[in-house]
């Protein structure tokens, strides 16, 4: 496919994988040319999100305001020049990211504010819910019996009056209905530490692409649970996705990276010897997950990383650390545990039958796909449901 583009027959915005392809391939020298096939966009696509995204920096004061010659090229990358890897003290230009995603979550959801409708036809709108609302109506019998007012949702209705949009209050209203307050949510740009050359070619989309081309396949999901702010252990949980058996190993907040690859190629080791198949890890984009890609020297094992703030990306391990919250509650320190402890409670949460498992134990499965070897090594238990105990005992 090299040279050539794809057929565009929708218009979407570059993802968060993307645009951490652009920046590894733009560190690495790549032309916008190459950058445009590997992604199959259009060059002018490029072209667009570097003219839109990049910024500025000022030099040293002895050289600010003084560009260097490659910066007069409309769409030229600092990191694209030689001299950027040795010494450069003029203005720079640069591309981020992580700033380039942030800037369009954010106008993509003030676009979203408000009503979609031309300020007439939301008047007409308005004025024929005040009218009749101030009669007694409700919103519900409105709708069903005016056509104008149909060409929105009751729910979108009651948005607009809660949000004050319309002239109705909510006390005007016979019954108000209540939505739960959605808080925004804090996307900090540091926790992306991941050097963006390590992701390429591991990506959310270069996993899915991999997954269609060999089904066959082992999927194991990482993730790292905080019990309260401030603690020197964490957890690092690593969960067979096939099976719904999950680990979880402490390890320290001071060495998280060297210790989380250590403990992962560990058990990547220890389940090469009882399958042939290819493993694939996905796991999240903390700063603790930096040196994963050492498991890759083990034969047949790929790593990909989930996109930034999604975790459906990796929903089985995600919904499978609502049963350590049973034991372990939200904002609990971690700090007095010990790994003997954690392979109890995980002994518990792998004997607990699951409806989506056809209520059979993770333990169980995992034992005939695995043996019983494993389970050994990792003094993992398999509990008659008697002495299985999700409650907190804090």
């Amino acid at each position: 496919m090299e040279g050539k583009h794809k057929k565009v027959t929708s218009f979407k915005q570059l993802s968060s994988s993307q645009r951490t392809t652009i920046f590894a391939m733009l560190e690495n020298g790549e032309s916008i040319k190459k950058i445009s096939s590997r992604l199959h966009k259009h060059p002018s696509t490029i072209y667009r999100e570097l003219k839109r995204y990049c910024h500025e920096k000022e030099g040293q004061p002895t050289m600010s305001g003084k560009r260097c010659k490659y910066l007069e090229k409309k769409y030229y990358i600092c990191t694209q020049c030689p001299m950027h890897k040795i010494r450069c003290n003029r203005d720079k230009r640069y591309y981020d990211p992580n700033n380039a995603q942030e800037r369009t979550y954010k106008t993509r959801h003030e676009k979203n504010r408000g009503p979609r409708l031309s300020s007439k036809e939301f008047s007409v709108i308005d004025n024929i819910l005040y009218e009749r609302v101030m009669k007694g109506h409700s919103i519900e019998q409105i709708w069903h019996t005016c056509e104008e007012v149909r060409r929105v949702s009751i729910i979108t209705i009651r948005r607009w009056i809660n949000r004050g949009y319309t002239k109705i209050k909510p006390i005007n209203l016979r019954r108000q209905r209540r939505f739960k307050k959605s808080y925004a949510y804090e996307r900090n740009p540091v926790d992306l530490a991941l050097n963006a050359c390590i992701k390429l070619n591991r990506t959310m989309d270069d996993y899915q692409l991999y997954i269609k081309e060999y089904p066959d396949h082992i999927l194991i999901q990482t993730d790292s649970v905080e019990g309260r702010k401030g603690d020197t252990l964490r957890l690092l949980t690593v969960m067979f996705v096939e099976t719904g058996f999950q680990l979880a190993f402490l390890y320290h907040v001071s060495n998280a990276s060297q210790e989380v690859s250590t403990k992962l190629l560990s058990v990547i080791r220890a389940a090469r010897k009882y399958t042939s198949k290819p493993l694939v890890v996905l796991t999240d984009n903390g700063i603790e997950f930096s040196k994963i890609t050492l498991i890759e020297k083990v034969k047949n094992v790929h790593v990909f990383f989930a996109d930034p703030y999604k975790s459906t990306d990796k929903a089985n391990c995600e919904r499978n650390h609502e049963l350590i919250r049973y034991v372990i509650p939200k904002g609990y320190s971690l700090d007095g545990f010990t790994q003997k402890q954690m392979n109890k409670i995980m002994s518990s949460i792998n004997s607990y039958a699951r409806e989506s498992l056809q209520w059979k134990k993770p333990v169980s499965l995992f034992r005939q796909a695995f043996g019983s070897g494993l389970l050994q090594k990792w003094q993992i238990e398999d509990l008659p449901d008697s002495e299985v105990y999700l409650r907190s005992q804090f």
